[in-house]
């Protein structure tokens, strides 16, 4: 297959011009297609204001369209969130639950997973029971020995901490198989790996778009399959979820019967004309591609840090792989990590280890940079 002419698609994010940006995991730079997008959105609102709404909701459309096409979707299934949070707890909130229900969440989960569970054992008496990782891993076995009997699976598509992958579409094969409703985070996934909901079999998944995806901040996606929305009730109720909100003057509750029955009022508009832009461009190289190309730098990286004395962390094997590297050094290590963004090089300090998240735009030149750096200023 040809290569995309990646000094182009390099060129589409402007930060790449004053920094060695590697950390796509944590807040990754707005492409120049979301931000055109938005200052497009700023435009129309500063000179129209509503005059002319109608394309503003014409974009809208098409933004849900991309973002259903993204996870192999139907756009009736995809709502408009605030975060990732805003959808975990659309789930979390909208189930009906009773005490003694099992929720199923990993280790290494970042909180936005963890707190909205915790909060159910505390208000509805529901038990979280924690899955450990073994040897950084958490594979398909690991979790089938604990879903007999359990209510809902949440776990992340990508961990945050070491950048372990699950393997969703086993992962969800096991759930169906034991009536386990599979809930997913699918923030550091989305953007960078390809991720079909319906050969995953995944129930609800939620993600922002200020990640690998490229978007502004503070606007997400949510899936729902259609086939649980009756069992999801919103748990935000406003003007927007009912059948027909445009009918200001009469008063009937009926809700919308897509997942817009989940955006409960006046939308980011915003930030879905950007989302929706960034994730045009992402698609028009292919997930595919970016995925590969993601890959092939991060080996790249773990292949030449054990000789600068640095230790990877994040497990590497075949599909476990992701965009994520973690690696200690020392003690030094936050230290090292503040040096580094003092030298133009942005990467991060997680769970006590340094993590570099390079993107698709990121480039050979970029990690000879980190390397150097790195080399520089070795563990001792």
């Amino acid at each position: 297959m040809p290569q995309p002419d990646w000094s182009a698609f390099r060129a589409q994010f402007p930060v790449t011009e004053r920094y060695c940006y590697l950390n796509n995991a944590g807040v990754a730079p707005m492409s120049l297609a979301a931000a055109t997008a938005v200052r497009s959105w700023a435009d129309e609102m500063l000179h129209h204001g509503a005059a002319r709404y109608s394309q503003l909701y014409a974009g809208i459309v098409q933004a849900r369209r991309t973002c259903a096409r993204l996870v192999g979707a139907a756009p009736e299934e995809i709502a408009f969130v605030a975060n990732t949070s805003d959808g975990l707890s659309l789930v979390a909130n909208g189930l009906e639950w009773k005490p003694g229900d099992r929720i199923l969440v990993p280790d290494l989960e970042f909180p936005a997973n963890v707190y909205p569970w915790l909060s159910l054992a505390e208000r509805k008496g529901v038990v979280v029971e924690r899955i450990p990782f073994v040897d950084g891993r958490c594979p398909p076995e690991q979790i089938e020995a604990r879903l007999p009997g359990a209510r809902l699976l949440s776990l992340s598509a990508v961990s945050f901490a070491n950048g372990f992958r699950y393997d969703l579409a086993a992962v969800g094969d096991l759930c169906r198989k034991h009536g386990v409703l599979f809930c997913v985070d699918g923030i550091q996934a989305l953007g960078a790996i390809p991720v079909d909901v319906r050969r995953a079999k995944i129930d609800f998944l939620a993600a922002d778009g200020h990640k690998w995806m490229t978007g502004p901040e503070g606007l997400g996606l949510f899936y729902v399959a259609r086939e649980r929305m009756p069992e999801l009730y919103p748990s935000k109720i406003g003007w927007s979820n009912v059948a027909n909100p445009l009918e200001f003057s009469t008063i009937d509750f009926r809700l919308r019967d897509d997942a817009g029955r989940y955006e409960e009022g006046t939308p980011n508009v915003g930030g879905i004309l950007g989302l929706g832009a960034a994730l045009e461009a992402l698609l028009a190289v292919g997930i595919e591609t970016i995925h590969a190309r993601i890959l092939a730098l991060t080996d790249r990286l773990v292949s030449e840090l054990p000789a600068l004395g640095y230790r990877v962390r994040s497990p590497r094997a075949g599909a476990d792989r992701s965009g994520i590297v973690s690696f200690l050094g020392d003690a030094d290590d936050a230290a090292r990590m503040a040096k580094a963004s003092e030298a133009g090089i942005v990467i991060a300090y997680r769970g006590g280890a340094l993590r570099a998240s390079p993107h698709a735009f990121n480039d050979d030149a970029d990690l000879d940079r980190l390397l150097a750096f790195l080399r520089d200023h070795r563990p001792v």
